[in-house]
């Protein structure tokens, strides 16, 4: 089973390359190769675990309610 560490630094990586690809084909005018919806969604779906799963499962365990998490 993967750790959160894991799951989330995996999510990173993901966004990071697609965010990467997206950037080359703009920098190269090669338009109808930008995957900008690919790279949207992944990062959608990143923010989504961080702010449904992995923020409230912090506050809740530690008390701290302020901070980065607010």
């Amino acid at each position: 089973m993967e750790t959160i560490t894991q799951t989330m630094s995996d999510s990173h990586s993901r966004c990071d390359k697609l965010f990467a690809q997206a950037e080359n084909s703009v920098a190269k005018k090669q338009w109808e190769q930008t995957d900008f919806a690919n790279f949207k969604a992944a990062m959608e779906q990143h923010f989504a675990s961080e702010e449904e799963v992995l923020f409230p499962t912090f506050e809740e365990r530690t008390g701290h309610t302020m901070g980065p998490t607010q």
